[in-house]
């Protein structure tokens, strides 16, 4: 028998390394240190993803009255600090790459207290016991964020060559992973989805 459960963790645990793998192939070491330069920028940008995106989804589930399990799904969405497709959709919407990139590195370093303040937060305010320890945040962020994007500005640092023969392939496993990720999490969710509806 399957564990589509495992392997929807696998898929989503890979697609999300080889997202950020490709964005550190386009990347430079001098782009990381752009937004810390911009120390206004870079407050409003944690105040927007750190306060402001969390309260609205709290003050939307309030206003609509939907259910609490609603409600802290949305808010623990906002509260996920790694937007790994930014710094791609960043760049197409006209924005400047190397905000984007800096902006997610800062998201990932400042994550493991952000979640664990988040929990007791969550805890306080819908009456749930959430656990996040520092130590499982800090290592899935290491494997599947800072490791990989560090490994692909290594890459494009020292083999720019090699990296851009990388690019194609990237972007197509990016196709298919996620698409893979989603059947796997909808085969492993369709028992417990069928007796809700």
């Amino acid at each position: 028998c399957v564990d589509w459960a495992a392997v929807a963790k696998l898929a989503f645990g890979t697609s999300l390394a080889v997202v950020v793998f490709g964005s550190g192939l386009g990347a430079r070491f001098s782009d990381v240190s752009a937004l810390l330069h911009r120390p206004g920028l870079l407050a409003r940008s944690l105040m927007a993803v750190l306060v402001l995106a969390p309260a609205l989804a709290v003050a939307l589930g309030l206003v609509l009255d939907v259910h609490r399990e609603v409600t802290i799904a949305l808010v623990a969405l906002t509260i996920s600090p790694l937007p790994p497709l930014l710094p791609s959709r960043g760049a197409k919407a006209g924005g400047r790459s190397e905000y984007a990139l800096g902006l997610v590195l800062v998201l990932a370093l400042s994550a493991v207290p952000v979640i664990v303040v988040a929990a007791a937060v969550l805890q306080v305010v819908f009456g749930r016991d959430y656990v996040a320890t520092p130590w499982a945040i800090a290592r899935l962020l290491t494997l599947s964020v800072l490791a990989p994007l560090l490994a692909g500005m290594i890459v494009a640092r020292f083999s720019p060559s090699t990296a851009t023969r990388l690019a194609g392939p990237i972007v197509r496993a990016q196709r298919w992973l996620l698409p893979i990720a989603m059947i796997a999490l909808l085969v492993s969710a369709a028992p417990r989805m069928w007796s809700l509806l």
